[in-house]
């Protein structure tokens, strides 16, 4: 992912730092396979929670404390393809079908185009590391009664992990 930002940020470096072998740097190819293979999709994944809980098991209690963090960012407005899925990427979009979530706004066309995303994530309080857990994209500032609704089931699936939030 490193390589893929340094990529981005200066296109010209990337070249002469791995042209120079100043730095052992895949191939801008590369990269992209290994990216293409990540489900980009938007909303909280069961999958991931269950790793997750895998994951905590093998902490002491004290590592499993943690806090909930959450920040919305502004979007530049973008639809795209995707050819494997064939669906388009950029627009409102909430995750699947839940019953706790099932009245969150949902792209309808392609004019549903999203502005903002928010971000989910576990910060522990006893260990060093920062783990995003869902990720939404939406048309302007999430409101707060939908807010809110995506906080209370984010500790709900956080703590039904094995993780304690601290409030």
């Amino acid at each position: 992912m490193l390589c893929m930002l340094l990529h981005i940020r200066s296109p010209a470096g990337y070249n002469f730092l791995q042209s120079n072998q100043l730095l052992p740097l895949p191939c801008i190819r590369t990269i992209r396979r290994y990216l293409a293979v990540i489900s980009g999709t938007c909303g909280f994944d069961k999958c991931f929670f269950e790793l997750f809980k895998k994951h905590l098991s093998l902490k002491k209690d004290h590592q499993k404390h943690g806090l909930l963090i959450f920040d919305e960012i502004s979007l530049r407005e973008s639809v795209s393809v995707n050819s494997k899925t064939l669906s388009y990427t950029g627009l409102i979009d909430f995750g699947e079908e839940d019953e706790e979530l099932k009245d969150l706004p949902k792209a309808t066309n392609i004019n549903s185009k999203a502005t903002h995303g928010l971000v989910f994530m576990f910060q522990p309080l006893a260990d060093s590391y920062t783990q995003p857990i869902a990720v939404f994209a939406s048309k302007g500032p999430v409101n707060g009664l939908t807010l809110s609704k995506l906080i209370v089931k984010a500790v709900l699936l956080l703590e039904r992990s094995g993780s304690w939030i601290c409030i």
